[in-house]
């Protein structure tokens, strides 16, 4: 039997933008939702982190062209010094290499920034990643996709040795699931399903659930 998580107050949210017209606009939606509590904002990474590290928030979501230390190496940062905060890269930027280095950041998801137009597609997403989800919005995968297409055509998984189980778990991981939706779908505890991701990452050598997920795709 999985227990289901019960979620004890609003989802909390960290925006860093440089635009203030458009930082205004996010923080305004979040904060018209009773799912979300905006626990800050600031316009450039060094502000951010300063603010993030006194005050750890649920959710970080970072654009990737900021001022000073840069979104990616923002992300980098929280990673080493916030493990639990879940950073959400939202930009206009498709270049492979942005793309790429995000990843190796260990960001839990990417939204292009049309998309957070759209208050429900939004709050969607960032229900998602608290959850435990990955998030890769489908024109981001489709030039991470495009990139990476000159890899050898053999199957990208099968060389690191995953088992049974563990290949399961990796293909729900692949469509977005959450731990407990994969616990459900497989009859496991959380708990296992957790074991068998950290297997996953060890073997495929990937920080993370988002980097796993893209690499199932290919």
């Amino acid at each position: 039997m999985v227990c289901v998580r019960v979620r004890i107050g609003p989802i909390r949210v960290f925006v860093v933008e440089d635009e203030w017209l458009y930082r205004e606009a996010v923080v305004n939606a979040l904060s018209s939702s009773d799912d979300f509590e905006i626990s800050g904002q600031a316009q450039d990474g060094e502000t951010a982190l300063t603010r993030m590290l006194v005050d750890p928030p649920e959710i970080a979501l970072v654009d990737v062209e900021l001022p000073g230390i840069g979104g990616i190496e923002l992300c980098m940062r929280l990673r080493e010094e916030l493990p639990e905060t879940r950073v959400v890269v939202f930009t206009v930027s498709r270049r492979p290499e942005d793309l790429q280095a995000a990843l190796a950041a260990g960001v839990s998801g990417f939204l292009v920034k049309q998309d957070t137009r759209a208050p429900e597609r939004l709050f969607e997403a960032l229900r998602i990643v608290a959850d435990g989800g990955t998030l890769l919005a489908s024109s981001i995968a489709r030039h991470l996709l495009i990139n990476l297409a000159n890899r050898p055509p053999d199957d990208p998984v099968a060389k690191y040795g995953l088992t049974t189980r563990e290949r399961d778990v990796l293909s729900l991981l692949a469509d977005g699931t959450s731990n407990l939706e994969i616990a459900a779908e497989l009859s496991i505890s959380v708990q296992a399903v957790k074991n068998h991701l950290g297997s996953i990452f060890r073997k495929l050598e990937v920080p993370n659930r988002t980097s796993a997920a893209v690499l199932a795709r290919l």
